[in-house]
């Protein structure tokens, strides 16, 4: 069962609450297509369980007993549910892990998932699931403090993340994470760029002179080039050096 339980002293702006429940809705798709699990249609919704005074609980259950048909949707949403435990704890300090971790479509929804609760001091937001043997209970707890740091740190990392990923990027250290020692092959070959991803990448080369040069030592340099970036939903997917300026051991 993955519950989401909202207390509240004052009343809740629709926007902020419609929000944070659009937000739980998109954050599990990006966690589903992460994950590889392809979600057919409508296949979940979230069922409002019920309202009283002083706090709203919600309880997201899939149509039919499975959200994707051969995989059991408790694990699913046991899965996800750690997703936003490992967010949060991120977000508030308590884990540590590199921003580019995550993309700018999901800093967005972490950041609207909590709107309830960063206008009320005496306010707290509870996600939780229970039932699921194999992950077992993940209890998410944000309040006015910790939903306020964990904003103003998805502000921030947005703002990182402003630089265009698709384009000419000049002067970037390469390293090679994988390659195909053949400079006539097309595929195989991956390399990571720090600053644009911690990632690795699929790589391609302008021409094979310079992919010549790179596989003489691609494990023992590091190389600055030029790159071409390919990017889908804020996440470089493949790197074309155009260039190759300079290397030096690492």
């Amino acid at each position: 069962m993955f519950k989401y339980t909202l207390d509240y002293s004052k009343p809740v702006a629709v926007e902020d609450f419609s929000s944070s429940l659009e937000a739980i809705s998109d954050s599990f798709r990006v966690y589903a297509e992460k994950e590889g699990i392809d979600l057919k249609g409508d296949q979940y919704k979230l069922y409002v369980e019920e309202i009283k005074q002083g706090s709203i609980v919600v309880d997201i259950i899939a149509v039919a007993g499975h959200v994707v048909t051969g995989i059991d949707a408790s694990v699913q949403i046991a899965g996800y549910a750690r997703y936003l435990k490992d967010a949060y704890d991120f977000l508030n300090g308590n884990r540590e892990a590199d921003a580019k971790e995550y993309t700018k479509r999901e800093y967005k929804n972490f950041h609207d998932i909590v709107n309830p609760v960063v206008n009320d001091t005496k306010s707290e937001l509870k996600i939780e699931n229970s039932g699921n043997i194999n992950i077992g209970s993940v209890t998410l707890i944000q309040n006015f403090n910790s939903g306020n740091t964990a904003q103003n740190r998805t502000d921030h990392y947005i703002g990182m993340s402003n630089i265009p990923a698709n384009g000419l990027h000049t002067d970037m250290l390469l390293r090679l994470y994988q390659t195909r020692n053949d400079p006539k092959g097309k595929t195989g070959d991956r390399g990571i760029i720090d600053k644009l991803s911690s990632k690795h990448v699929k790589l391609a080369f302008a021409s094979d002179d310079i992919k010549s040069q790179i596989l003489e030592d691609p494990y023992g340099k590091i190389y600055q080039v030029d790159v071409d970036v390919q990017s889908i939903d804020d996440q470089p997917r493949l790197y074309k050096v155009v260039e190759l300026k300079d290397m030096e051991d690492k």
